[in-house]
């Protein structure tokens, strides 16, 4: 397998870029319902305004683009090796996804990757897809009113949606994967996923 460093090395730099590094200022750490609240003006915590929110979706998308393209068989091998790329991406991906969700800032707590995740997802589905999984998603995330209902959701939706349009396509199966990671982690380290909301001056 060849790995096209210039791609790859950029890949790994955005992926695994640290969330908590972004994270300037004073941060709370704030469930759906206190999110949900500071939407009136003059909240004293607001979401829209950290830099990481924008940036997030963009900086996950760029990189998981380039992991996708940086690896290359020569020549293309017969059975399960031809789909080595696939298995060190979900690798590579999944590890990301859970750097991103590590925080020192509450014992007790895990980032919740909505918009990292979402950038995934726009990388490694067809847009036609990643949309309405996005979309999907959210509108769970509000009627369930939990950040975990945003990844369990988003998976079922790439699973089904996937399916429907690619049938059966192995990309789909990592996006179900990764999307499913951070719900799951969160339940093996009993930790509840929290949003890093940047406080108003």
């Amino acid at each position: 397998m060849k790995i096209h460093w210039a791609l790859f090395i950029p890949a790994l730099l955005l992926l695994y870029y640290p969330l908590d590094s972004w994270l300037r200022g004073q941060i709370s750490l704030r469930d759906f319902e206190h999110v949900n609240r500071q939407r009136r003006p003059g909240a004293p915590h607001t979401w829209w305004r950290a830099p990481y929110f924008w940036i997030d979706p963009v900086r996950a998308f760029i990189g998981a683009w380039l992991l996708r393209h940086s690896w290359e068989i020569e020549p293309p091998l017969p059975g399960l090796w031809r789909h080595l790329p696939l298995l060190a991406s979900l690798i590579v991906l999944s590890l990301s996804i859970g750097a991103q969700m590590h925080t020192r800032r509450d014992d007790d707590a895990l980032f919740a990757p909505i918009g990292y995740s979402a950038g995934v997802v726009f990388a490694l589905l067809p847009p036609q897809i990643a949309i309405l999984v996005v979309i999907l998603a959210g509108a769970c995330l509000v009627g369930f009113r939990g950040w975990s209902a945003f990844f369990i959701s988003g998976a079922i939706g790439a699973g089904a949606m996937g399916y429907m349009i690619l049938r059966m396509d192995y990309w789909m199966v990592v996006t179900v994967v990764l999307l499913m990671e951070p719900s799951l982690l969160s339940l093996l380290v009993r930790r509840k996923l929290r949003l890093p909301v940047m406080r108003a001056h």
